[in-house]
């Protein structure tokens, strides 16, 4: 599919230094076969070996080893309407998968979730938008055979019962400035319809379908100075009677979080608001999430805004893994598996590419899908915040880009701590672009550092803290506001075995180092630099 990048970003400037001692480690920044020298690719981990079903990545079936081999449990799939219908309502054509290519990728394991987009010009109510029409004839029952949404939806569902059981209907359908629609021609009033028509279609043909809402960028509405197209969705469909009796004619929120790990907490958080202001509470899932790399040197990936080194981007992966975790993100996809034809001329968001070879981000993906793996909790906080931080500091952050392009990060440490049973992971970055050192509390005898490419060395505690050196971050990739840090710098994976469990050590009490000058104030007003994206 093809889309548009809006300024998916956070920003990172309050810098608090935390100096307790220094910590001899290898050099960061460096996957284990670029040191000394600049190779094609690095060599990738061992298989990971994991049974949960968090981890996913975009068409998994161009490179269905790889993506095994690095942890990933389910994918998502495109099912063309205007491809599997071209003509009628009486077709059903193969569309982009055939039902051979289906079952190989379930009897690998690879759990398939459908979404289905561009609808056919037969059944637009405005054709001249062509794949991006809204459906004509939604306010038909859905047993009317004019209503070529839900029969379609019918066939589509019941043909795949068994075998997909999940489904998003339309993509990003809040990316828009006035009548310029990228993928759905149609105001949130005629998403919800497209919406409630699908969840009874399908439900008709599988009560075991789950209906995702589209995916939701949050930054097209931030920018464009508009309330959240899910507010406005939930507002349409609430003023349906029937909407408490069909659970509001949807099961999971979707996500699309990019360019800024922080995105991968704060846009579920403020989901997750808007969705209790209605009374709801529902899985939200981020099915796309990445950030475009710019200096990969066997593709064309070329200079550009709101992109990433190679080695920003395996940090970009394990730090918004993490942030997802925090968020109580139910699954997290990457965007994508495998490059495949290069997107907007050189947009490449692949793990491997297509010679087979796999970045750097490849290897951060298996590290999180190693350590990150069958968590029982996770919690998200910065220097000076309370651990875990009040609902009101978390209101604070998410009101921190108020009358910014981006979220500030709310410190320049940053840390999540997973709780994995037996074991106690802490990720910790660095959000600012000053370097810093970061004293943990140890809560084990026995500890090991990871760095985001699976090198480890034993960890021992000084005076009860393990004292952690911190890369800076240099990705300040918004043209518009050259303070903004996004991606952090590189992150440390602390592992401990809590079977070896210690008291906690004292708090430690941060003390705040210089900060960079402040730049001027940014309104959310829409952004004359839109780079495309998938």
């Amino acid at each position: 599919m093809k889309r548009v990048m809006l300024g998916r970003l956070l920003f990172g400037v309050v810098v608090a230094a935390l100096v307790v001692g220094q910590l001899p480690v290898r050099a960061q920044g460096v996957p284990p076969a670029a040191q000394g020298g600049a190779p094609p690719a690095p060599t990738p981990l061992p298989p990971v070996s994991s049974d949960d079903p968090w981890f996913g990545a975009v068409q998994a079936i161009s490179a269905p080893q790889a993506a095994l081999n690095a942890g990933v449990k389910w994918q998502r799939l495109i099912f063309p309407w205007d491809q599997i219908q071209p003509n009628n309502s009486g077709e059903f054509q193969q569309g982009y998968y055939s039902d051979a290519d289906i079952d190989a990728q379930l009897a690998l394991g690879l759990e398939i979730i459908g979404v289905t987009v561009y609808t056919p010009r037969w059944a637009a109510r405005d054709p001249s938008f062509g794949g991006r029409s809204v459906p004509a004839n939604l306010q038909l029952p859905i047993d009317d055979p004019r209503n070529y949404w839900a029969a379609y939806v019918k066939q589509l569902v019941g043909h795949y019962r068994g075998r997909i059981n999940n489904w998003v209907f339309y993509n990003e359908p809040d990316m828009y400035r006035d009548n310029d629609y990228h993928t759905f021609a149609g105001t949130p009033e005629d998403y919800a319809q497209v919406l409630k028509t699908a969840y009874l279609a399908a439900k008709s043909v599988n009560p075991d379908a789950k209906v995702m809402m589209a995916g939701f960028t949050y930054s097209w509405d931030k920018e464009a100075g508009r309330p959240q197209y899910l507010q406005r969705v939930l507002d349409a469909i609430g003023g349906d009677p029937n909407a408490a009796r069909y659970n509001w004619y949807f099961d999971v929120v979707d996500a699309h979080t990019y360019g800024n790990p922080l995105n991968a907490y704060a846009v579920p958080t403020v989901f997750r608001r808007i969705l209790r202001e209605k009374g709801l509470d529902k899985p939200i899932w981020i099915a796309e999430s990445n950030v475009l790399v710019k200096d990969d040197p066997r593709v064309a990936a070329g200079e550009g805004p709101f992109r990433a080194t190679l080695d920003e981007q395996a940090s970009y992966v394990i730090e918004a893994m993490a942030l997802a975790r925090a968020a109580g993100v139910q699954r997290y996809s990457i965007y994508k598996m495998k490059d495949e034809a290069p997107e907007n001329e050189d947009e490449y968001w692949g793990l491997t590419r297509n010679d087979g070879t796999v970045r750097p981000e490849y290897l951060a993906y298996q590290v999180a899908a190693r350590y990150l793996q069958n968590v029982r909790g996770a919690t998200y906080y910065w220097g000076g915040s309370q651990i875990p931080p009040s609902e009101q500091e978390i209101t604070t952050l998410l009101a921190s880009n108020t009358n910014r392009y981006q979220w500030p990060w709310p410190a320049a440490v940053n840390v999540v701590v997973l709780d994995r049973g037996a074991e106690r992971v802490t990720v910790v970055w660095n959000g600012s672009p000053l370097p810093a050192t970061y004293a943990l509390p140890a809560q084990s005898r026995s500890a090991r550092l990871v760095d985001k490419y699976g090198r480890e060395q034993p960890l021992a505690a000084t005076n009860g803290y393990y004292p952690l050196n911190l890369e800076p971050s240099r990705n300040n990739s918004d043209p518009r506001d050259p303070t903004a840090y996004l991606v952090g710098g590189s992150p440390w994976l602390i592992v401990e075995d809590m079977t070896q469990a210690v008291a906690p050590a004292p708090t430690y009490t941060p003390t705040p180092g210089p900060s960079p000058t402040p730049h001027a104030t940014f309104l959310p007003t829409p952004s004359p630099i839109a780079p495309p994206r998938p």
